[in-house]
This record gives structure tokens, sequence and C-alpha cells, in this order.
């Protein structure tokens, strides 16, 4: 429910045991340029069900999004899970895990890379 697709809370609120907490653009999250890169977004979901089962499958965790013509990298894409017990962890981009009531999590997708050479990209 992430990368490309922009699922309303709502829908996903009707359909899943899960409450989306928050949705917003991740600032300064693209790249320096000429043209800056596109801020991405955050969402933190709370888990409501008993147990649930989480599967990631998204690019750039690692590897950032490039700049073109001098432009800098997009920060990368990320994933937290926030236990309900107030442990905090990153989960990898291509990983599978059980989430219990009252986890959270946080995605933080990436900023695309920016595009030609500015003053704040020549330092």
């Amino acid at each position: 429910m992430s990368n490309v697709m922009n699922t309303p809370a709502e829908i996903i609120e009707a359909f899943y045991p899960i409450r989306v907490e928050k949705q917003a653009l991740r600032r300064s999250s693209g790249g320096a340029g000429l043209h800056r890169g596109g801020d991405g977004q955050i969402r933190c979901y709370r888990i409501i069900a008993p147990v649930m089962s989480m599967t990631s499958m998204v690019d750039r965790c690692v590897v950032p999004p490039f700049g073109l013509q001098g432009g800098r990298p997009g920060k990368p894409f990320r994933i937290r899970l926030k236990k309900a017990n107030g442990r905090s962890e990153a989960v990898g981009g291509k990983t599978h895990l059980r989430i219990h009531t009252d986890d959270r999590v946080v995605i933080e997708t990436s900023g695309g890379g920016g595009y030609g050479t500015s003053a704040s990209t020549e330092k």
C-alpha cells in the first residue's frame, strides 16, 4: 500500500484492521539541484488486529534515487517498525514479518533525485 499507490486512508481502514495515524509529505527528501527532486511521503500505520503479516517489497532502501546532470540523490526509502513495547527497528526493503496489536509501521518513501547543477549542489 505504498510506492506508487496512494490508497486513501479511509479505504485502508475500511478493509484492514489498521489505523492510518499519519500521512504527510517527507519534507526535504528530494535531492538538491537546479530543479529539486520531489518529496516523498510518510505514512504511519497502527495495527489493531491481534496479529498480522507484513511483507515489504520496495526498492531504493540502499541505493537512493540518483540525480542527473549534477543533481543530488533523493533520500532513500525507509521502513521502521515501532513495537508496542517501545522498541524500534529498521525493516528491510524485501522482508516478511509478523506484527501485533499497537505496533506501528512507519513508511517513508524516497525523494526524487535532483536535476542540474545549482549553487547548492556544487559544494
